[in-house]
């Protein structure tokens, strides 16, 4: 069987707090948080999220963010949303520029390069726009309007976006080194 033939939901029954939802082809799937799971099948169709933390003024920048790395992905981007909320945005991969046709809300556009350093930074990007396109970037984080503000993001910081389980284990070698460095220049 392949995930095309998988027809979802038909009937919904609950166990406990986790909504289980029966399929016409009598296999559940489970929903938990941000994955999705369906048993009997050996599938994982997880939906991908990243945190976004600036190494540089140490802090996050949102702590949903979607991968935009497909094609349909790219096109779609914010279309069709309401909102972004606080902790939300998009990675679109690979983008040297963005457009906000269609999209019913301003962002801020972070560019990044291949090593996740930011080379240009627009804030409250209004809709109905193209955005300016730059050769030196490989991607742009699209993030609600005044998080580059609030950030205080600037051009040159160095980034790092991963998934929620490696960035805890990524700051910790992080504040490690620098207790270490600190210790150093004491001695």
């Amino acid at each position: 069987m392949t995930k095309a033939n998988v027809r979802f939901a038909t009937a919904d029954v609950r166990e406990g707090n986790n909504p289980i939802h029966r399929t016409t082809d009598d296999q559940y799937m489970e929903i938990a948080g941000s994955q999705l799971t369906l048993r009997g099948l050996g599938y994982n169709l997880e939906r991908r999220t990243y945190c976004a933390y600036n190494h540089t003024r140490e802090c996050f920048l949102g702590l949903r963010i979607a991968p935009a790395d497909t094609t349909f992905a790219r096109l779609k981007g914010l279309i069709g949303r309401l909102r972004l909320r606080f902790d939300e945005g998009i990675w679109v991969v690979p983008s040297s520029g963005v457009h906000t046709l269609g999209v019913l809300f301003p962002i801020d556009l972070i560019y990044l390069d291949d090593d996740l350093s930011v080379v240009h930074l627009v804030e409250h990007f209004p809709t109905f726009r193209i955005a300016p396109l730059k050769t030196q970037a490989a991607s742009v984080l699209e993030l609600p309007p005044h998080t580059i503000y609030s950030s205080q993001t600037q051009v040159g910081d160095r980034l790092e976006i991963c998934k929620a389980e490696d960035m805890e284990s990524r700051l910790r070698v992080g504040t490690a080194t620098r207790l270490a460095g600190s210790k150093e220049e004491r001695q």
